[in-house]
Order: structure tokens, then C-alpha cells, then sequence
């Protein structure tokens, strides 16, 4: 199950999402999360957001953000930077790569 947000407006966490945060312990940044999402998709057209199964390791998952951005090559490439950034300084480090970000292009 995924959410759909028209950017500007504020991203809700489908249930199964919010349940598997709180299973891993993640539900205390998940605000923090929120606000720098909306803060370096500000300009996105779309935001979803899901949980993700690697189909190469059955045992990891990910809370998966996908964005369509306006964006050129250096403009995603200091969004992304810094959602890594600000993620980081949030969620501590064994627990971070449990929020994944893709952006697509789209003009």
C-alpha cells in the first residue's frame, strides 16, 4: 500500500508503514523524517511513500520515498546530498538506511 501527497501537502503514513516503524523502533523520527522530506521535495509534483522488500535479501525492508521532481543533474544531486544530511543528523546510523529516497525527473 502506498500514500499519495500533491506537493505542498503534508505526507500521511499508510497504516502498514506506521506499523513497521514502530516494529523497528523508527517511530520517534519518523516526524523529523517528514519535515526534512517536505523540506528537499518542496517542489515535487508527487510523493509516495511504501514499504520496500529487497528482492535480493527477503529479511531487509525499507520505508521507500519516491518523489517526481522538476529537478536538473546538480539540483537532485544537492537534494539528495542533503536528505542524506539532515536524515542522518535525526536517525541514528544502524537505523537510517531504513528510510530510502528515489527521485524521478519530470518536468
Amino acid at each position: 500500500m502506498s500514500a499519495i501527497a500533491t506537493a505542498p501537502k503534508r505526507l500521511v503514513l499508510p497504516p502498514d508503514v506506521q506499523a513497521f516503524a514502530q516494529e523497528r523502533g523508527l517511530t520517534p523520527y519518523l516526524a523529523g523524517i517528514l519535515d526534512v522530506l517536505h523540506h528537499v521535495l518542496a517542489d515535487a509534483t508527487t510523493v509516495t511513500v511504501e514499504l520496500n522488500d529487497d528482492p535480493e535479501d527477503p529479511g531487509l525492508r525499507c520505508i521507500l520515498f519516491e518523489a517526481e521532481v522538476p529537478w536538473s543533474k546538480e539540483q537532485r544531486r544537492i537534494a539528495v546530498k542533503e536528505w542524506h544530511r539532515a536524515t542522518a543528523a535525526i536517525c541514528p546510523a544502524p537505523l537510517h538506511p531504513t528510510f530510502c529516497l528515489i527521485t524521478y525527473r519530470r518536468p
